[in-house]
């Protein structure tokens, strides 16, 4: 209500997949807010998510165009031990359990720095420190979001457009295109702020039922 785009999620808890079940079926604010872009840290536990329940109605590929989840990185750009990774689980039908490979959670998935990272303190405490975690990795890809709805300000309503552009200019990590401990690779924002084309896309992997590569071009970010 009060305009905003882009907005950073870390919760603590007993959930074992920080943007877990429980989130997805009593909050599902990306789905309530599709305009509205909503980054989710994967939480510390070094576990592979498993399937969650969906209504039959639903795809979430095609729902939650706005949802990206955020692992965390070594210097290396290696995954650290303590992240938690998508495997090769996602969205099921309620019903039937059937479980689309387009939903998988490794499409929503964006790598991140998340180690060694110059963070505030807590409350009154005015000092710095190097921390670590996905609860740190998760803000530099909110940070991007803001970057790209900074400098085109159409973005702001229209978070598909968002995420595609942000997932289309990752750097592939691992195994070759869209995998199942990078996701989509690191975020980058050199290439996500740089006129797209072929230099980027040209090996963007193409999503399972999809005959094309992202769409991120707005005609304000394209030569």
């Amino acid at each position: 209500q009060q305009g905003m785009s882009v907005s950073n999620h870390s919760y603590g808890g007993g959930n074992s997949f920080g943007w877990g079940k429980t989130d997805y079926e009593y909050n599902v604010m990306a789905s309530r807010y599709p305009n509205n872009v909503f980054v989710w840290a994967a939480s510390n536990s070094h576990l592979n998510a498993g399937n969650w329940t969906f209504a039959s109605s639903m795809q979430p590929r095609d729902e939650l165009k706005n949802f990206i989840v955020v692992t965390a990185l070594l210097p290396s750009n290696e995954l650290v031990y303590f992240s938690n990774a998508p495997g090769e689980n996602g969205f099921c039908n309620i019903s039937s359990q059937v479980c689309l490979e387009r939903n998988k959670f490794k499409y929503f998935m964006l790598s991140s720095p998340g180690t060694i990272i110059l963070s505030a303190g807590h409350l009154n405490d005015t000092g710095t420190y190097n921390t670590q975690g996905t609860s740190m990795a998760a803000p530099i890809v909110s940070g991007v979001v803001a970057l790209l709805q900074g400098y085109w300000p159409a973005l702001k309503s229209d978070a598909s457009k968002v995420t595609s552009i942000i997932f289309g200019t990752a750097q592939d990590l691992g195994e070759p295109g869209v995998d199942n401990l990078y996701g989509w690779g690191l975020v980058r924002a050199d290439r996500a702020m740089s006129p797209l084309g072929a230099t980027y896309l040209s090996g963007a992997a193409t999503l399972p039922d999809s005959g094309s590569t992202p769409s991120p071009s707005t005609g304000a970010n394209c030569v």
